[in-house]
């Protein structure tokens, strides 16, 4: 399966839109849906947690606005309305 470009990638660290932080430990990109990464962060409360995130409820840690990914025309199948046909899964083993 090939690659697919994203804006976090495996040991990245980011901000939670709830307030944590935590690190990047996979992604996955559904038709139709924006990319979701799986987070690994500790929640207010000190607990331990593994997490699905939307794309826009993350930014890079210490603040700043995730970069915008230029997706060339050879990267990605497009369906017959014109969307994305993208299905691909991407994830750090530990």
């Amino acid at each position: 399966m090939a690659a697919f470009l994203t804006l976090f990638e495996p040991g990245d660290q980011v901000s939670l839109f709830s307030g944590e932080s935590g690190v990047v430990i996979g992604a996955k990109r559904v038709v139709g849906s924006e990319t979701e990464y799986l987070v690994e962060y500790e929640t207010a409360c000190g607990e331990a947690r593994e997490w699905w995130w939307r794309e826009s409820a993350l930014s890079p840690a210490g603040g700043g606005e995730p970069a915008e990914l230029d997706f060339a025309p050879s990267t990605v199948d497009r369906d017959f309305d014109g969307a994305p046909n993208v299905i691909a899964f991407s994830a750090a083993i530990h």
